[in-house]
């Protein structure tokens, strides 16, 4: 029986990796067209805020001086972005500073077809 519970671990490793060792190489994807690329599903969607407020800061860090706080209901101007921070303007107040990634992001599309 000792035999048996050993023999059955080596088994299932032995299959495992049979069809790793023999998987076809990968090819390249076929090139697609420009015009796929530009349909509207495909381009990123508009900037949005993920929290109910969020610090704007005066350089990319959170160690960095809060300059003003971006709400949710403001709307705003991005400039650029560096990392996970975007720099962008607060429309309703005028206030520019650095805001984190893990509260402004860009909508995403995805197409069905």
């Amino acid at each position: 029986m000792r035999l048996r519970s050993a023999a059955v671990p080596a088994v299932v490793a032995a299959a495992l990796t049979v069809p790793v060792l023999t998987a076809p190489a990968a090819s390249a994807a076929p090139a697609t067209t420009s015009a796929a690329a530009t349909r509207p599903c495909d381009r990123p969607g508009p900037w949005g805020i993920h929290a109910n407020a969020v610090n704007l800061r005066s350089k990319p860090t959170t160690s960095s001086k809060a300059v003003g706080v971006l709400y949710k209901s403001h709307k705003f101007k991005v400039h650029s972005t560096l990392g996970n921070w975007v720099n962008l303007t607060d429309t309703t107040t005028g206030v520019r500073g650095w805001a984190s990634q893990t509260y402004v992001y860009r909508d995403v599309y995805m197409c069905l077809d």
